[in-house]
């Protein structure tokens, strides 16, 4: 019996099947949204009563985060499919190297939904990362490190599958509180586009999970990695930064 995971995830995964793993995973998902809407920093951005100017901060803070550590986890996830076992069929690594390929500018997407919210370009590439987004680029490094390519996909996972419905429950939100469609890419974007990528890598881990019973346990691990510091912990971060103002980064109205 696996004393460790009993104690970080309440269950054995040496247990689970392939099937019984992705319940789980799918579970995590339906969990983090609903933690994350029960969040008092969630609640106040959904409130309506934060001025747009505000509103509009928070945003720029969010999309700051994702485009300091954006390349970081696309190379860190790069390196982990190069890590993955040749024993399993190159079809399931080609759909996880066009996933990444997908994502690939998404850093650059951000810059711009930053800048189209009045942020100014140069003051954001040439900062010093913030501590929440090295925090997340260090956490897929260290993935890396570890050779723990498991892991990574079932963070992954969730990560994807939880995106969709949260950008799906705000974009309305922020369009009805004045906030400028040149900041919404982002989120117009990922509330459709990883409705795909969800249903793709459910088929991808689910057949490996079926191949590779040894990497059931950390595809439960990793969610719990990566939940420490994404969304919440990020997101919080840059709703305290956009209260208390940033001053190293200059902002100006958008015209």
């Amino acid at each position: 019996m696996n004393e460790r995971a009993l104690t970080d995830l309440g269950v054995d995964p040496a247990t689970l099947t392939a099937e019984d793993v992705m319940a789980r995973l799918d579970a995590r998902v339906e969990q983090l949204v609903h933690d994350l809407q029960a969040r008092p920093f969630f609640q106040d951005v959904m409130s309506g009563h934060l001025p747009q100017p505000v509103l509009r901060r928070v945003l720029q803070e969010v999309y700051l985060d994702i485009a300091l550590y954006q390349e970081h986890i696309i190379e860190a996830s790069i390196a982990l499919i190069g890590q993955m076992p040749r024993s399993l069929d190159v079809r399931l690594i080609e759909d996880l190297l066009h996933h990444q390929a997908e994502e690939f500018d998404h850093g650059e997407m951000a810059v711009r939904d930053y800048v189209g919210l009045g942020g100014d370009e140069a003051a954001a590439r040439g900062r010093r990362m913030t501590p929440a987004a090295f925090g997340i680029a260090a956490l897929r490094r260290m993935m890396v490190h570890t050779r723990d390519w498991p892991a990574w996909l079932g963070s992954l996972y969730v990560v994807e599958c939880s995106t969709p419905i949260l950008t799906a429950f705000v974009k309305d939100h922020f369009r009805g509180q004045g906030v400028p469609g040149r900041g919404l890419e982002f989120i117009e974007h990922h509330a459709t586009a990883d409705l795909e990528h969800a249903a793709l890598l459910r088929n991808v881990l689910l057949e490996i999970a079926q191949a590779i019973p040894d990497a059931r346990e950390g595809m439960l691990y990793g969610p719990e990695y990566y939940l420490q510091l994404y969304p919440a912990a990020s997101w919080e971060a840059a709703y305290r930064r956009a209260l208390q103002g940033t001053p190293e980064v200059s902002v100006r109205e958008p015209a």
